[in-house]
């Protein structure tokens, strides 16, 4: 099957594009992360961004808040 083959039935199954669909679940794993007070790098590490810089800036997108911030939001609600 070529990469667009699969992008499209992806899209028609999951809703989403491949790439839209592995951003949703790998923050979704930082926020988890980040909200058991584990370290900005780690999370980043962990979840397969190469540095903290392009970790925070695809969070800040998504989130609309750094992830900073929302570790602290997190850790105060608990």
């Amino acid at each position: 099957m070529s990469a667009s083959s699969f992008a499209h039935k992806f899209a028609a199954a999951a809703g989403r594009s491949p790439k839209k669909w592995l951003c949703a679940e790998r923050i979704a794993e930082a926020r988890m992360l980040l909200a058991q007070n584990m370290p900005i790098d780690r999370v980043a590490s962990l979840t397969g961004y190469g540095n903290r810089y392009h970790f925070t800036q695809i969070f800040t997108k998504v989130e609309g808040l750094p992830p900073g911030r929302f570790q602290r939001l997190a850790l105060r609600k608990q």
